[in-house]
This record gives structure tokens, C-alpha cells and sequence, in this order.
């Protein structure tokens, strides 16, 4: 239920693709039939080593080569891993971890089984900090909100690539073509709108498995540093309708909200 409720855009996705398909198989059986297997092809790509090695690249992320990184990193990313491997039993254990030279404070999960952290989250945010940061990643890996990227990135890249080779050597009719192209440019604007609210909502439940794990206050603690470094910042209105993230302010608020009920319940039970 968790990731249908996080996950509704790739529903939607899903829902729109099928309607694309149907029409095809009415209008021309050849072009469905063609569609159809390079878009299994793709998710069947998208969740190979070799997707998630490719977005690894798109992404910047790599491994930890040096020794000063990882004996810093390794044990704050470790000590988080344990706990929360300890109390769920579903999430990945061969979630690894890499690092990305960017002076950006920020880290993120992607593919099935992986997750960055930036050079500059690495030296901007304290030890603790960053265990927030990390539990927040894999509250996304735990959610599956990782693996529905995975196909909406690199699958779509690989249908598309394998499309253009494929168009080139069936014949097709234009309306088919147009009907193909002209799908995926208005899509294109929709999915990105509707997959920042999708992601929004992904945030808070990522930010509640934190908590629940036990890191709801080292993360606070790490939002409230960001805040501090995005105080004065504006953003156009295209810029917001497009924010994968909720403002800062919204996320502590809902985080200290657990807090205060988590301290009622302890002294209701006393």
C-alpha cells in the first residue's frame, strides 16, 4: 500500500502507456506488437546491473576510492545500514554506497541497490547529520520510490533509443509515428509536474521511516542546517511546480509533529 500511495505517478504513467497500446493494437497491430516488446526490453534493461550502472554515470556517483573517505563515510553509512536492516526485513541488503564530487550538499538512492553522497554533504554536515541524510535514503530504497525511477530514466531512455533503431527497419505509418512522438513530448511536461508532487509525498514518507528508525532527531537537526543555507533563496514559479522536494520548513514541522505525539504517548502511558 506504501508504494502504490508514494508511487501514483508511475501509475498514471502506466495507465496512459496502456491506453497508448490499446489504440495501437486497433489501428495497426505491427506497431503495437513492436512497441510492446522493446518496452518490455527496456524495463527488463532498466533493472539489469548494466541500468543501474548506467544511471550510477548519468548521476556522477562512483566509489569511494580513497582511504580518508572511506574510513570516514563507510562506518557513519554502515551504522545506519545495521540498524535499519535490523528492524526491516524487506529492504535490499546489498545496498552500497558511492560518492559524488559535487559541492552541492545533498545525497540521494537510486536503482535498486544504491546511494550517493555528495564531497559537499560530506563536509558541510556533521556525523550525525549525515546518519539523518543516509536514513532518509533508505527510507526511499525501503518505499520502493528508487526502482520506479529506475524505470521512468532508463527504461524510457532505452525504449526510446531502441525505437528510433527499430523505426528505421519496419515500416511504419506516419500517424503511427506522430502519434508516438507527439505522445512522449506532451507526457513529457505532465509526468515531470505530476512526478514533483509524487515525489514530494515520497519525501515525508521518507522522512517518517527515518524517524521510526530512530534518527527523526539527527535529521531535523540536518534539515534546519539546510534551511539556514537556503535562507534568502527564490524560486520562479516553473522552478516550484517542478521541486521533487517540500520546502524545508514543511518537513521539520511534520517531524516535530511525531516528536510532540511520540512525548504524549510516553507521558499518557506514565
Amino acid at each position: 500500500m506504501k508504494f502504490i500511495k508514494s508511487n501514483v505517478i508511475f501509475f498514471i504513467w502506466l495507465a496512459v502507456y496502456i491506453a497508448l497500446f490499446t489504440s495501437l493494437a486497433i489501428s495497426d497491430p505491427e506497431v503495437f506488437f513492436a512497441m510492446l516488446v522493446l518496452e518490455l526490453v527496456s524495463i527488463a534493461i532498466a533493472f539489469s546491473p548494466l541500468g543501474e550502472k548506467i544511471l550510477r554515470v548519468m548521476s556522477g556517483a562512483r566509489k569511494i576510492r580513497t582511504e580518508r573517505d572511506r574510513e570516514y563515510l563507510a562506518p557513519i553509512f554502515e551504522a545506519v545500514y545495521s540498524d535499519v536492516k535490523a528492524q526491516n526485513k524487506r529492504i535490499s541488503q546489498k545496498i552500497a554506497l558511492y560518492i559524488e564530487e559535487s559541492k552541492d550538499i545533498n545525497a540521494y538512492a537510486f536503482g535498486s541497490n544504491s546511494i550517493s553522497v555528495t564531497r559537499g554533504a560530506m563536509e558541510a554536515l556533521s556525523e550525525n547529520q549525515l546518519k539523518g541524510v543516509i536514513a532518509h535514503e533508505l527510507g526511499h530504497m525501503n518505499n520502493g520510490d528508487t526502482k520506479v525511477a529506475l524505470v521512468m530514466t532508463i527504461g524510457n531512455g532505452a525504449f526510446t533509443v531502441l525505437w528510433l533503431i527499430l523505426k528505421s527497419a519496419m515500416r511504419f505509418k506516419n500517424e503511427d509515428l506522430k502519434l508516438v512522438f507527439l505522445f512522449n513530448a506532451l507526457i513529457g511536461f505532465i509526468v515531470g509536474v505530476f512526478t514533483a508532487i509524487s515525489d514530494r509525498h515520497s519525501e515525508y514518507m521518507a522522512d517518517e521511516f527515518a524517524y521510526q528508525n530512530g534518527y527523526g532527531d539527527v535529521l531535523i537537526d540536518a534539515l534546519y542546517f539546510l534551511q539556514e543555507l537556503s535562507t534568502g533563496q527564490r524560486l520562479r514559479l516553473r522552478d516550484r511546480l517542478r521541486a521533487s522536494h517540500p520546502h524545508l520548513d514543511k518537513r521539520i514541522a511534520r517531524l516535530e509533529s511525531l516528536q510532540k505525539k511520540l512525548e504524549k504517548e510516553s507521558v499518557t502511558e506514565l
